[in-house]
């Protein structure tokens, strides 16, 4: 695939507080690249370099070929949707999309339509003429994106662009903004908190934590193969167990053995993680422990154990099988299940 974007050794500070610690990444075209982390983990902050909003103490930005770091955000080719899409409330939808292809006075003819065009697109051609409070929030979003793609920028970035929408309807923006992404062919670069939203979206996840980048891959790698604790712990729910191994079993820090013939050398310190659905409740259960919470999630319940393995256990259930909290369990797991994730 083709680099659109190297990012390379970007560094920014704050007070001596380092928000962007040499962080390097290559974004392709036509990609719909999610940035994810928790709060403070620089992602905005790379966000806004990559706008312009913010200088750089080191470090390139190249796009397309050129170094833009040094570029105002005004003449690069790159377009960022704000998190409160900032939308003109005396304006018609219309005048909206229009705006900024009026202030760079293009003909009315082109104008009229490249809005009607991409109105259409997003679902808005019957609301042209509509004001924007008129609209649902779902709708004001449409109207955002397409107000940032009608300059046809090669790059889109979109900061938190779901959160101000409920479940259902950012359920239903999700599949849209991919299905547009694919239509208008841009790259679109987001940044969220929300690790559903990226993985349901992005072609690839940069994992972000203090000012770097902690690993880069699909949301299938991610969630498959974590690069480290900090990305097994923050991707998805799962039980992470640290010790040393010894001819198929884990040694815990506090003195328990688990089952794990997972490939990996003996007396290493390792971290085992284990997916909900890699452990199972069950009568002949090795382990034994309390159930200390129950999580209705539709066909199945996620259930919280303690089961004196230095942190609690997370497995799932049928919904027919939902223990109480209280209740006694037991659960297993195959020595060879799970994934061995490098000490950091």
């Amino acid at each position: 695939m083709t680099v659109l974007l190297d990012i390379h050794n970007v560094s920014k500070a704050f007070d001596q507080l380092a928000a962007l610690d040499n962080v390097s990444l290559q974004i392709h075209t036509n990609e719909f690249f999610a940035i994810l982390g928790p709060s403070g983990s620089g992602k905005t902050t790379l966000l806004r370099a990559l706008a312009g909003f913010e200088s750089l103490d080191s470090g390139q930005i190249v796009l397309d070929g050129q170094d833009v770091a040094d570029v105002p955000p005004n003449e690069r080719p790159v377009n960022l949707m704000f998190q409160s899409y900032a939308l003109f409330p005396h304006m018609t939808v219309f005048d909206n999309v229009a705006y900024g292809l009026r202030r760079e006075k293009r003909p009315q003819g082109e104008i009229a339509e490249r809005v009607t065009s991409l109105l259409a697109t997003v679902g808005l051609g019957d609301m042209a003429t509509r004001r924007t409070h008129q609209l649902s929030g779902g709708q004001k979003q449409r109207v955002a994106l397409a107000r940032a793609i009608v300059k046809r920028p090669k790059i889109l970035l979109l900061d938190e662009p779901l959160s101000a929408l409920d479940r259902k309807v950012r359920e239903d923006m999700q599949l849209e903004l991919k299905r547009l992404q694919h239509e208008v062919g841009i790259t679109f670069v987001v940044v969220t908190h929300d690790q559903e939203e990226a993985m349901s979206m992005a072609d690839r996840i940069a994992v972000m934590d203090q000012g770097r980048v902690e690993q880069v891959a699909t949301p299938v790698e991610l969630y498959k193969n974590p690069g480290n604790p900090f990305v097994a712990n923050f991707i998805g729910t799962s039980t992470l167990l640290r010790g040393h191994l010894s001819s198929g079993r884990l040694h815990l820090t506090n003195g328990v053995k688990v089952p794990c013939s997972l490939p990996s050398v003996d007396g290493a310190e390792i971290w085992l993680m284990l997916r909900p659905e890699d452990i199972s409740q069950t009568p002949a259960g090795a382990i034994t422990g309390t159930v200390i919470s129950t999580n209705f999630y539709g066909p199945n319940c996620l259930v919280v154990a303690e089961c004196g393995l230095e942190i609690p256990v997370k497995y799932l259930v049928g919904n027919s099988e939902v223990p109480r909290v209280g209740d006694a369990t037991k659960i297993s797991w195959a020595g060879d299940t799970g994934v061995v994730v490098r000490a950091s």
